[in-house]
């Protein structure tokens, strides 16, 4: 399996988690994204089929990749919150990693 290091804390795993429990994220964690950066479009304007994201392939690889939503740009997202707030990126990436395992679990429970 290919793993996309994103920083030295966190290596993404390529497992479609994150785009297959859309429907949580957008209860729990777009409200205060929104809060956060009013000043930033933070929608993801696809279908979810049963909370996974319709740009999410049967290969778990997002078809819009380089072009998805800030939302969607881990890597950007966070940039902006640490200049923002000054939150280091490894702390961002710490309660990724978190996320990603929560949403692992939330997927075997499926």
């Amino acid at each position: 399996m290919e793993v996309q290091v994103l920083d030295s804390k966190f290596s993404c795993m390529m497992c479609g988690a994150c785009c297959s429990n859309l429907l949580e994220w957008k209860r729990e964690s777009l409200p205060l994204l929104r809060k956060l950066l009013p000043e930033y479009d933070l929608d993801i304007p696809y279908e979810n089929i049963n909370g996974r994201c319709e740009k999410l392939n049967v290969s778990n690889r997002c078809t819009i990749y380089h072009e998805r939503p800030l939302a969607c740009n881990t890597n950007r997202l966070f940039r902006i919150l640490s200049e923002k707030f000054s939150i280091s990126i490894s702390e961002l990436y710490n309660l990724q990693k978190i996320s990603c395992e929560r949403n692992r679990s939330h997927m075997g429970n499926m």
